[in-house]
């Protein structure tokens, strides 16, 4: 599908697409004139012809690092719909055509990459059609590529992960037990929740904690609605002492 030359990567035949989601305009994209500096993780459309209207390959590029995007044609504030099970986002849509040079092979280090990545993860502003299984590694790599440590293990970070992606339908429940029992079900059907929701997930004593009052408010009457049982923190018995 492509090939490098001199340093750059070409598209050999046919036509690309790259999705770069809204929300990452200004955080993890920045247009600057022809150039788009952009994080290397978003869906991608092959085309095996250049006029082609069905695509013959849908999946996501993973480029650990921002990315200097050289693309023919960009079209904003397009809603799309990635996969049959996805629902439909706005994107920013960067085309490239046979035979052009597309971005450089160079990987630019920086260690706000991986900072910017790993703050858009916990504000809940990456695209949850990046397969579950790819945001570790990608969170791993990305971290030792640009020299960033985020300051936990990578076992400590499948974690996180698990805690932040929750079932699209009940954000209650963490994807990866849906993917356990039904592992048909596709990798893009979570949902991210943001560190405030997440305290507020785990109890009302933890959105307290976090200085949350609306979303404590909000989760406990969620629960008392649902007749869930409410989850509990170990300080909680100390400070009752």
């Amino acid at each position: 599908m492509v090939s490098i030359d001199n340093g750059m990567v070409v598209l050999d035949s046919g036509r690309l697409e790259l999705f770069v989601y809204n929300k990452y305009l200004g955080n993890l994209t920045e247009i600057e004139g022809d150039i788009v500096n952009s994080i290397g993780l978003m869906p991608y459309r092959f085309y095996t012809k250049w006029d082609d209207e069905k695509p013959s390959k849908v999946g996501t590029i993973t480029i650990p690092s921002t990315v200097a995007f050289r693309p023919t044609e960009l079209e904003m504030d397009q809603t799309v719909t990635i996969y049959p099970e996805s629902d439909p986002k706005d994107y920013m849509i960067m085309t490239f055509f046979e035979k052009e040079k597309c971005w450089s092979n160079m990987l630019i280090q920086s260690m706000s990459a991986g900072m910017s990545f790993t703050k858009a993860m916990f504000a809940a502003k990456l695209d949850t059609n990046i397969p579950y299984n790819m945001l570790t590694p990608y969170w791993q790599l990305i971290g030792i590529k640009n020299n960033f440590d985020v300051g936990i293990s990578g076992p400590a970070m499948g974690t996180v992960v698990r805690h932040l992606c929750r079932y699209k339908k009940d954000r209650s429940v963490f994807y990866s037990q849906i993917l356990e029992k039904n592992p048909g079900i596709g990798q893009v059907s979570y949902q991210l929740l943001n560190s405030r929701e997440l305290c507020a997930e785990n109890g009302v004593f933890a959105s307290i904690s976090f200085e949350d009052m609306n979303a404590s408010i909000d989760n406990s009457i969620n629960i008392t609605r649902q007749k869930r049982k409410q989850p509990t923190n170990p300080l909680e018995d100390i400070i009752y002492l």
